[in-house]
C-alpha cells in the first residue's frame, strides 16, 4: 500500500449565491461575493487496492471571496474566506495503476 499526497491550486467560479440570514428563507447576499476564487489544495489518501483509493482533500481560499461587513480588516484577514473538506473514493478503470 502507498499513501499518495498532493498540493496544488484551484480556481473557482461562483454561478449564483443566496443567503438565509434569519431562517425566513433565502435572499440575495447583502454583501456581494466575488465571482472568481483562487484556492490552495492539500490531499492525502490511502490505496486500498491497485484500483481503489480513498482520499481526504482540504481547500482554502488564498484571496477573500468577499469583504468583511463594513470593509474592516484584521492582521492578514482581509475578508471572508471559503474552505472545503471533502472525502473521495477513486476507482481506476482500464489498465492497472502503478
Amino acid at each position: 500500500s502507498r499513501i499518495p499526497v498532493g498540493l496544488g491550486l484551484s480556481a473557482g467560479y461562483l454561478a449564483e449565491a443566496k443567503e438565509d440570514l434569519t431562517g425566513d428563507g433565502y435572499i440575495d447576499p447583502v454583501r456581494k461575493f466575488r465571482k472568481f476564487e483562487l484556492a490552495g489544495q492539500a490531499s492525502a489518501g490511502y490505496d486500498f487496492s491497485a484500483r481503489v483509493t480513498g482520499e481526504i482533500r482540504f481547500s482554502y481560499s488564498l484571496i477573500p471571496v468577499r469583504e468583511h461587513p463594513g470593509g474592516q480588516t484584521f492582521l492578514g484577514n482581509l475578508g471572508q474566506y471559503n474552505n472545503n473538506l471533502s472525502f473521495c473514493i477513486l476507482y481506476t478503470m482500464g489498465g492497472r495503476r502503478r
